[in-house]
């Protein structure tokens, strides 16, 4: 059988949801499909599960990583594994929605996409909320950057796209080793895709929770990946050849200018102290963009000119609302 869908689901230590995450992708009305689940290390009773889920369905393959190598790690050796039309990304602690996955390949393999962009749900303790919530649905193939803005939005999640397996190959897109590997994979992918769509579908399930990955505590491994991160977007935006995709780029520097200072509050360490003083150089390169860009609003370019750490309480105040 060839497989039609790749899904790569990396696992650490999500041992409670990790049936329900296994059973979303096992239960779709795609059959032709190949999952990797690879263990990075969990400490918990993940692997137990997952050997369970092996012995019931000879299309999942499992991979055990001796030490802990990071999201990154196992979804590039996923990517690598795989000899299917697309990949389908999936956290462990997330799920699909029923039946859905025949319609977006099916759309995805009949026009030749290199990125299918579905919708998804965000599951709070209280509520459950549809994104986007204002979705503009394309007739049209576009190119990554044209795509971009027509939608006017940059999703920088991976896991609500299908990605056809040959285009990330071909055009050597993996994952950065390190924290916040979506942001900048997104966007490489996008300044080289050719056909770009989306479908109104719902696909996925993404399960807000406290002690997830990017919501513990913040390390200095993490502060030295945020600034990484910058410094990719940095070198992605002086790369980009058309004004779409600048403006693409810039919008996301926004909100990481906005949203970093909360990685950089222990300004008693010396290493964190170095770390914002690049992070600081490369936000003042943008500054006057972020108040010119048209397609910035006012509050943003009130917030630039507030001191760091009370523009970011500000700011976190209003993505929580």
């Amino acid at each position: 059988m060839h497989p039609k869908v790749s899904i790569i689901i990396p696992v650490y230590n999500t041992s409670q949801y990790l049936e329900r995450c296994l059973k979303s992708v096992l239960d779709q009305d795609l059959e032709e499909i190949e999952i990797f689940v690879i263990d990075d290390a969990s400490t918990d009773n993940s692997i137990k599960i997952l050997e369970s889920f092996v012995k019931r369905d000879e299309r999942i393959i499992l991979k055990k990583f001796e030490t802990n190598q990071g999201q990154a790690a196992a979804r590039n050796w996923g990517i690598k594994q795989a000899k299917s039309d697309y990949i389908l990304f999936v956290d462990s602690d997330d799920f699909l929605q029923p039946n859905v996955l025949r319609e977006l390949y099916n759309k995805a393999y009949l026009e030749n996409l290199d990125i299918l962009e579905a919708r998804h749900y965000r599951l709070k303790v209280e509520k459950k909320e549809e994104f986007p919530p204002k979705f503009k649905l394309m007739s049209q193939i576009l190119t990554g950057d044209k795509y971009l803005k027509e939608t006017n939005n940059i999703s920088v999640m991976v896991w609500n796209k299908l990605w056809k397996r040959s285009f990330l190959i071909e055009n050597d897109i993996l994952f950065k080793k390190r924290n916040f590997e979506d942001e900048d994979f997104v966007v490489r992918a996008f300044m080289q895709a050719k056909r770009v769509k989306n479908i109104g579908n719902f696909l996925y399930n993404y399960l807000i929770r406290q002690n997830s990955t990017m919501r513990s505590e913040v390390t200095l491994g993490k502060v030295k990946d945020y600034v990484a991160l910058t410094q990719e977007l940095d070198r992605l935006y002086s790369k980009a050849d058309t004004v779409e995709m600048k403006q693409a780029i810039q919008k996301l520097l926004n909100h990481n200018f906005l949203g970093g200072p909360e990685y950089f509050r222990n300004k008693d360490n010396k290493q964190v102290k170095s770390s914002f003083s690049t992070f600081k150089i490369i936000f003042s390169k943008y500054r006057w963009n972020i108040l010119t860009c048209k397609r910035t609003n006012i509050g943003l370019r009130i917030l630039i000119f507030l001191d760091p750490f009370l523009a970011n309480l500000i700011y976190r105040k209003w993505r929580l609302k």
